[in-house]
């Protein structure tokens, strides 16, 4: 069996690649963690390289698909470190190029995310909505439970609207400048299932967001699905 962690190198990670080479890369990267169920727990886990993979190579996919399209004027570049930003853009496209600098984040529950794929790599499957309960600890051993309880439509559009303005919340009242970017990656599969609450959940949002003194040039939230591009700026 091969070992997860040599499934994705640094260098293969942070080449530079135009929107179309990177969306055709990362679902290939993805394939390599469906070999095992090891190397699914150690995606699923976030270990390694994983992280970055999940919270910033597949954001940017996202947002330059949705923005940039096909274009060959454009390359990503993922950037990795503890600098002020996740990836790197240049722009082409209007003869004079321009650099963006963008720094990503997720809109996500955090540690009851994690929780969440600790059940399902220990029983093959775990509930998306179910409240968590956690005896023990992880060192000497702990048991979660998930209770099958599901979650209605408010509910649903009122945790869209709570983890997303959270995220917005962690990077205000910082320093970043007029060619930063930042971007939200949000599962809209999940937390968006009736798209007719899309709109409501965005001016709430947007609303929300014009009290934070979030120091960017541009705001996005970007949806898991591909499908959902939302420009707060």
């Amino acid at each position: 069996m091969k070992d997860p962690s040599t499934f994705l190198s640094a260098e293969e990670m942070t080449k530079r690649r135009t929107p179309c080479e990177l969306n055709n890369w990362v679902p290939t990267v993805f394939d390599r963690y469906r070999e095992s169920n090891e190397a699914k727990a150690y995606l699923r886990l976030k270990k390694g390289l994983c992280k970055q993979l999940l919270e910033e190579v597949w954001p940017l996919a996202l947002l330059a698909k949705q923005l940039f399209g096909s274009s060959d004027q454009v390359i990503c570049e993922p950037v990795l470190g503890n600098q002020k930003y996740d990836a790197l853009i240049e722009d082409h496209r209007g003869g004079v190029p321009i650099q963006i600098k963008v720094e990503f984040t997720i809109a996500g529950n955090g540690y009851d995310d994690h929780l969440r794929m600790e059940v399902l790599n220990e029983k093959g499957s775990a509930s998306t909505y179910g409240d968590l309960s956690v005896s023990g600890t992880q060192h000497t051993g702990h048991k979660i439970d998930i209770d099958q309880s599901g979650r209605d439509r408010e509910e649903l559009s009122s945790n869209a609207m709570r983890i997303i303005i959270k995220a917005l919340r962690g990077k205000a009242d910082r320093r970043y400048g007029l060619n930063h970017w930042l971007c939200v990656k949000f599962d809209d599969r999940i937390w968006l299932p009736n798209k007719d609450d899309m709109e409501a959940i965005r001016a709430s949002v947007l609303s929300e967001k014009r009290a934070l003194n979030l120091d960017f040039a541009k705001i996005f939230i970007v949806g898991s699905s591909g499908e959902l591009l939302w420009d707060l700026t």
